[in-house]
């Protein structure tokens, strides 16, 4: 393999053959294999945006630059697609990187993608140049290779796209799994996909994927990871580079002149020399760049007559004021914007007999996009599946008016809306494991619209980002509707289901505090601070400190590393299990107050969630403390706790005029005394010394009180209660005039 030889051939305008190119993909996987998500590169070092596929412009960028090995470069992904020598671009980079593999360093963009690929160009110029799509094949396996990022001098961050919710440190990048295509969604995804905008933190990409991110996200995130600076490409910059932000933070680079051979903008490269001093190179497309289209009308550039060589860059570029730039890459809306993409794709290719595909999916995509844009839906007619192992290894994609449905019996049937269409896609699982094309039919017998595409079921598919831009439209742009109750509702309502919830909870807790204080905790280990606190917590919160206690053991090399009078400072490694089922080392400080007890971890376990860390048990056991301190054992972690809780009415002890109130008052500091008496043997002596004091002041209440109740000028007769109306002896004597007879026990009546 005589790389020099391939370097000056492709220089020349010729491609390599299409077993030099697959030799040269598989050396420079194995390369790049070795290389981190996070790719160290030391100063000097020059940054590159995107090139698109142009080819004579990436060889003025060399011009303007420097050739490699003299300079080292890092470019930020976006090889191919939309130009017209994106082979080339693509094949002389990876020969760089073969060549002098620590001077290049090539990163992922969100156009390496074998999606993105058939439909911007970069599938159709290899389809093209070589007659069949086994170069193109070579190159995308080469993309699931290229690293996420690189960091230059620990201070750099470069990027392709921008930053991800999921993504608050360097290391979160170090473990993502890039051997894979780009998923929709997630951190590799917003890596690719994400803009800077001019707001505080995150908002919904229009571009349906990835993320919007503020200047207090990019600030935080410079902060954590100790960064001086951002640096991505992905928009285009009319100017060639801009900062975003007031602090400056993040920066892109646009290195694809004239883009798309109509845009008229500069590109440039961003340069770092070994005191990470920045310089900024702008140059303007070459004159074969310039012919690709023709002259651009009603359009000129600002730069016209400004002299494009190097520029000092460690504040800000020198450009006009008070011009007025289109920011935005120039196809920025990929996934969303029709109207934009239209101007620069070509239609999908229809389906051909021979045409393969890495998976099933990949071929139904491939058919569905077809279909959306003559304006049908598709689905999958038929299946054929391997019995023993349920693998599918034949398909047949149908449009969606294939067939017709069975007859229904209902009286209102609906209409039928299939005509028996015979179009129709099959596809077969072969002995490479990729699926390939064997029977094609074009033709509908019913006529096709793409202004009705969206109604059919295959094209409703939306990204995630797309269903939380719907779901946070204001509510004002939904239609009401009236809405007509019966007369009649149900008289059972739903309260009980409130009541029996409230009701079981209740339940709950009571069982769990029985069983808190009836049972023993079974002890896992022989640690005294977990004998100790078995006998406190409950049940709940104990299984919680178990797993603090079974944490020490993955603790380890606990040493004192700093003393400041009684103040010391431990540091605890411990050993986390991380993705993968690898093991990682992380360090925590420990500050130990020696006279008080008083511990402080850096994780803030305790002021969290209200119990010690193992970081700190690892110091208090180290410095031959047995029992955890008073002050670190929360009240209301104990298992009487409820016991010793009362509701305030609001009333104090001279407001109380009812039996009652005093039992609930004297129950209430009762709890209290006894809790308190039970701490120790001299608080459970003096609480008894004075409980016997207070009953020998009750027996001389008691019998002062009855002394005073029971004395002779205290006895007095009761009130005699005069009765209004005839008394019942003179009614009687009313009756026996009258002739009735006189049955009344008092005898005569003594009444005259």
């Amino acid at each position: 393999m005589d790389l020099d030889q391939w370097i000056v051939k492709v220089k020349e305008g010729q491609h390599l053959s299409e077993d030099e190119l697959q030799l040269l993909c598989e050396y420079v996987k194995e390369i790049l294999i070795e290389e981190s998500n996070v790719q160290p590169v030391n100063s000097p070092v020059t940054v590159c945006g995107d090139i698109h596929g142009q080819f004579h412009d990436l060889m003025k960028l060399f011009q303007t630059g420097g050739h490699v090995p003299e300079t080292n470069y890092i470019f930020m992904g976006d090889f191919v697609d939309r130009g017209y020598n994106s082979l080339e671009v693509f094949t002389i980079l990876l020969l760089l990187k073969a060549r002098y593999p620590a001077n290049i360093t090539l990163l992922r963009g969100n156009h390496e993608s074998r999606q993105l690929t058939q439909v911007y160009g970069f599938y159709d110029e290899c389809q093209r140049k070589y007659g069949n799509a086994n170069a193109w094949r070579y190159c995308t396996d080469v993309f699931d290779y290229l690293t996420l990022s690189a960091i230059i001098d620990g201070t750099v961050l470069c990027v392709h796209g921008g930053l991800s919710p999921d993504v608050r440190t360097i290391d979160q990048i170090r473990v993502i799994e890039r051997n894979c295509e780009i998923p929709h969604e997630g951190p590799f995804c917003d890596l690719m996909w994400s803009d800077p905008e001019d707001i505080e933190t995150w908002a919904v990409s229009p571009r349906g994927a990835g993320w919007l991110f503020g200047s207090r996200v990019t600030s935080e995130f410079n902060h954590i990871n100790k960064l001086d600076l951002v640096c991505r490409a992905h928009q285009l910059v009319q100017e060639g580079l801009k900062y975003m932000f007031q602090d400056k933070g993040l920066v892109t680079v646009w290195s694809a002149p004239n883009y798309c051979y109509r845009c008229g903008n500069v590109a440039s490269i961003l340069s770092f020399n070994e005191n990470m001093e920045r310089e900024v190179k702008f140059f303007t497309e070459t004159e074969e760049n310039n012919q690709m289209r023709g002259p651009r009308t009603g359009q000129v550039s600002i730069y016209e007559g400004l002299n494009m060589e190097a520029v000092s860059l460690n504040s800000e570029p020198i450009f006009g004021e008070g011009e007025d730039f289109e920011d935005g890459d120039c196809a920025t809306p990929e996934y969303d914007n029709e109207v934009h993409k239209s101007q620069f794709k070509k239609e999908p290719l229809p389906p051909t007999i021979g045409l393969e595909f890495e998976s099933f999916e990949e071929a139904y995509d491939f058919y569905n996009v077809y279909a959306k844009d003559q304006g049908f839906g598709i689905r999958v007619s038929n299946s054929w599946f391997r019995s023993k192992r349920r693998e599918r290894y034949r398909a047949k994609l149908s449009c969606s008016s294939a067939g017709f449905k069975k007859k229904s019996e209902a009286n209102n049937p609906r209409p039928e809306t299939r005509t028996g269409c015979p179009a129709m896609t099959i596809i077969k699982l072969v002995d490479a494991k990729r699926w390939r094309i064997v029977e094609v039919e074009l033709e509908h017998n019913h006529p096709v619209n793409p202004e009705i595409k969206r109604f059919y079921k295959s094209h409703k598919k939306m990204f995630l980002a797309s269903k939380k831009a719907q779901q946070s439209e204001p509510v004002k742009e939904i239609q009401t509707i009236k809405l007509y109750q019966t007369a009649v509702i149900d008289a059972s309502c739903s309260g009980h289901i409130k009541t029996d919830a409230l009701q079981r909870k209740h339940l709950k807790e009571a069982m769990g505090d029985f069983e808190s204080r009836n049972s023993c905790f079974e002890l896992k280990t022989k640690c005294n601070f977990e004998l100790q606190l078995s006998k406190v917590y409950t049940k709940e919160i104990f299984n919680k400190f178990q797993i603090e206690v079974e944490g020490m053991y993955s603790c380890f090399n606990t040493r004192q590393v700093n003393a400041n009078g009684p103040i010391l400072t431990f540091v605890v490694k411990e050993r986390i299990e991380v993705e993968g089922n690898e093991k990682e080392v992380r360090h925590y400080e420990v500050l130990y107050e020696t006279t008080q007890m008083e511990i402080r971890c850096i994780c803030s376990l305790f002021n969290l969630k209200g119990y010690l860390c193992r970081h700190a048990l690892n110091v208090l056991n180290y410095n031959g403390v047995e029992e955890i301190p008073s002050e670190y054992i929360l009240r209301r972690w104990s298992k009487d706790y409820k016991r010793s809780f009362h509701i305030d009415n609001g009333l104090s002890d001279s407001d109380v005029d009812v039996p009652v109130q005093w039992y609930n008052l004297l129950c209430r500091h009762g709890i209290q005394v006894v809790e308190e008496g039970a701490q120790s043997k001299e608080h459970y002596q003096a609480v008894m010394q004075e409980l016997d004091g207070l009953l020998t002041k009750f027996t001389v209440v008691e019998e002062s009180f009855m002394n005073s109740i029971l004395t002779p000028n205290s006895l007095v007769y009761p009130d005699v209660v005069l009765f209004f109306g005839r008394s019942m002896c003179r009614a009687l004597r009313a009756k026996n005039k009258l002739g009735f007879v006189n049955d009344c026990s008092c005898g005569p009546s003594s009444w005259t």
